[in-house]
Parts: C-alpha cells; sequence; structure tokens
C-alpha cells in the first residue's frame, strides 16, 4: 500500500471519529462555539510551523488568496456539518456527507480531465445507491 493510500484511510477512519465526537459533544447539549478556541490555537500553531520552516518566503502571492478561499469555504462546511448532526440523525447527516466523494470524482473528471472508467461509474452509481438507502426511510 503507498503512503498516499495509508493516509487516505487514516483520514476516513479520523474523519469518522470526528464525525461521533461531534454528535456527543452537541448531545451533550454544549455549544458549538467552545471549538474556536481550539481552531484558533491549530491555527496559530500551523503559522508558528510555516514562519519557523521558513516555507512563507517560496510562498506565491496569489497563492494566499486562493488559501483564504479555501479557508472560508471549509469553515462554512464545518459549521454546515455541525448544524447538520446537531439537528439530524448521525446515520443519515454523515452519509449525505459522502455525496462530496462522488461530487470530487466527477469534478476531477470535468475540471482535471482525469479519466473515467467504467469501474468508476461502477463505483459511483453504487455509492450514490449505498448513500439514497442509508438515507431515506420507507414511509
Amino acid at each position: 500500500m503507498e503512503n498516499w493510500q495509508i493516509a487516505a484511510l487514516a483520514a476516513m477512519v479520523l474523519l469518522a471519529a470526528y464525525a461521533l465526537v461531534v454528535k456527543k459533544f452537541f448531545n451533550d447539549n454544549n455549544d458549538w462555539r467552545a471549538f474556536i478556541p481550539l481552531l484558533l490555537v491549530a491555527a496559530l500553531a500551523l503559522s508558528a510551523y510555516f514562519i519557523y520552516t521558513g516555507a512563507y518566503n517560496e510562498v506565491k502571492s496569489e497563492s494566499y488568496v486562493a488559501a483564504l478561499l479555501l479557508g472560508v469555504v471549509f469553515c462554512l462546511s464545518t459549521v454546515a456539518s455541525f448544524i447538520a448532526m446537531k439537528e439530524g440523525d448521525i446515520g443519515v447527516a454523515v452519509p449525505i456527507f459522502s455525496l462530496n466523494l462522488i461530487l470530487v470524482a466527477i469534478g476531477g473528471a470535468v475540471f482535471f480531465k482525469e479519466s473515467m472508467s467504467i469501474y468508476k461509474l461502477a463505483g459511483i452509481a453504487l455509492g450514490l445507491t449505498s448513500i439514497l438507502l442509508l438515507t431515506f426511510e420507507p414511509k
């Protein structure tokens, strides 16, 4: 197994743990704003590392604009996920988040001209089917 595959599996496991911890946090009637100091400490630690390593000298100025945009999008998606996990069932909310995998695969093919084999299309169809089956209850 290659390093990027190990990292992807670790990210998947950590995201699942994250979802469970966030749901527990909200089940205990805690306020999501408690995460703000944690995020600030993480941002300061990453900034200190960035400055300490001298990496800021190698970064183009337009990269900062892209990073700011990515940061805003990430923050908005985090707040939306908090709301979804607070208000809904975790077994329904998190599978809906998994739609991003399908959107990323399609976006990679459309915007970056990545190959789309019959296996990838079948995976997208199966993924969409599994998400639909996990999220909809018969009435």
